[in-house]
């Protein structure tokens, strides 16, 4: 699975989660995008194996732009780091439905979001169909719905 990391602008916490989410086991890449302009671009790409991204915001406009991209993330688990507390940026990030929102400050947070990426990259890099030796599921009792 691929992380694909929006990181608008450089924060202290920010090289150190890099390294913390480089060594976690099921991850098959990571890419930073700096600007939003790059990640619209990235996002519009074809991709070849499952997307997981994070966006670690610092700024209230960081997010107001990353909410102009709602439509490009609707169907990729997202993971949020809100630059703080206040109610519009709740407003802004609910709308956004990501998988998992925390704050980008506070001293455990970078532990937090590696936890939970972890986590994420354990369930959505498994693959979708069962495997050839198990049994195929029960039809529903009355045969298919139309």
């Amino acid at each position: 699975m691929l992380l694909l990391c929006y990181l608008p602008q450089e924060m202290p916490a920010s090289a150190r989660l890099r390294r913390q989410l480089q060594g976690l086991p099921g991850l098959e890449g990571l890419e930073t995008v700096p600007d939003i302009t790059q990640l619209a671009h990235r996002l519009q790409q074809p991709r070849p194996q499952a997307l997981l991204c994070l966006a670690l915001l610092p700024t209230q406009q960081a997010l107001k732009d990353l909410l102009a991209l709602q439509e490009l993330l609707r169907d990729i688990p997202l993971v949020l780091a809100l630059p703080d507390e206040a109610p519009q940026s709740l407003l802004w990030a609910h709308r956004l439905r990501p998988r998992y929102l925390t704050f980008a400050h506070g001293p455990e947070a970078n532990l937090r979001i590696t936890q939970v990426v972890a986590r994420m990259l354990g369930k959505y890099a498994r693959p979708w169909d069962p495997p050839a030796d198990s049994p195929a599921k029960p039809a529903l009792p009355g045969g298919p719905r139309h």
